[in-house]
């Protein structure tokens, strides 16, 4: 490695694409529950990274908006498929449409105990009634309402509505899968699985660390190391250069009987130190409310309606009627 046997340079190219750095954090960010990072990379970019036909991608972003009763009319036509377990359908979209108004109605707000939250969530508890699997967890959502917020149940302890949303597709989409098939088609773009950023990230630290153990072997006048060392993922390295690539070209002059010594197989041990993340304190009905953000013209985020809340509805309706009310009277004389 340390001698040059010819002067010519030889170039190799390597061309990544954005997309796919951007798909590598999807599936990591996906894969640790930070979904409300994850959910605004996908809005920013229009990027998602997942194997969806057309229709199921339609559904699972009007899940993700929040379009509760959208979503409900959205599979409507399957309902009067056999395999289609309806009911099932309906109790989950229900019952996180039901988590949501409570959050709504518990928060301190203009939404807070309001009639219109009131009036909602009470049709909603009217529907779960016969869209529970049984009684006791029908009495389970009751209990809820006794709460002074959802996040003082210890199975809402870190509830956010993106995170919630994200688990309501996860469990609906086995519902609807097998009945939309999705055919791969040529233009479809690849997409992250197993790991693979944390792959990459282990890999190269390997090839660093290969890199580093062989230039090390042959400009050395010590007699040679049998131990190669990895370094961290923050450990101080120039930007990308020549050198770096130049060890693929050196491994290709290595003759084929190097690569014919016996060695001992090592297994791999790796570990994960996974951060501790931090309760979040956030007023969640602005989340749950707020219109998102959409790349436009983008399938299928910009075309999903942004439909709200029926008791948001109301509320603006209410709101908007109330000043123009008064200042009707306020125009008129009376003598």
């Amino acid at each position: 490695m340390g001698r040059n046997v010819e002067t010519m340079t030889l170039s190799t190219l390597l061309s990544l694409s954005e997309r796919d750095i951007v798909r590598l954090i999807l599936e990591f960010l996906e894969s640790r529950a930070l979904h409300i990072t994850q959910l605004s990379l996908e809005r920013e970019t229009g990027i998602i990274n997942g194997s969806y036909s057309d229709d199921v991608l339609f559904l699972r972003q009007l899940i993700l908006d929040g379009q509760w009763d959208n979503a409900l009319d959205y599979v409507e036509p399957l309902s009067d498929v056999p395999e289609f377990d309806s009911r099932s359908f309906r109790y989950n979209i229900t019952k996180y449409k039901f988590f949501e108004l409570l959050c709504i109605k518990q928060e301190p707000g203009p939404m807070q105990d309001n009639d219109f939250t009131v009036e909602e969530l009470v049709e909603c508890m009217k529907e779960l009634e016969h869209l529970c699997p049984s009684t006791e967890d029908f009495r389970r959502l009751c209990a809820l309402l006794t709460l002074p917020k959802l996040s003082d149940h210890v199975d809402f302890k870190n509830w956010n509505p993106s995170s919630a949303r994200v688990e309501c597709f996860r469990k609906v989409e086995p519902l609807v899968a097998d009945l939309i098939p999705y055919t791969r088609k040529p233009s479809d773009e690849d997409y992250s699985t197993n790991e693979r950023l944390i792959q990459l990230i282990s890999k190269g630290v390997f090839y660093e660390a290969c890199l580093d153990y062989c230039r090390t072997q042959a400009v050395s006048d010590r007699s040679p190391s049998l131990e190669v060392h990895l370094g961290g993922l923050l450990a101080p390295h120039p930007k990308l250069s020549n050198t770096d690539v130049s060890f693929l070209s050196w491994l290709e002059s290595v003759s084929y009987d190097q690569f014919c010594n016996p060695f001992p197989q090592k297994a791999l041990d790796l570990k994960v130190d996974p951060i501790k993340k931090p309760k979040l304190v956030a007023q969640w009905t602005e989340q749950i409310l707020a219109t998102p953000i959409k790349p436009g013209g983008v399938f299928p985020q910009g075309f999903v309606p942004t439909t709200k809340l029926k008791c948001a509805e109301n509320m603006s309706r209410s709101m908007f009627c109330s000043p123009m009310s008064t200042s009707m009277f306020a125009g008129s004389t009376f003598r």
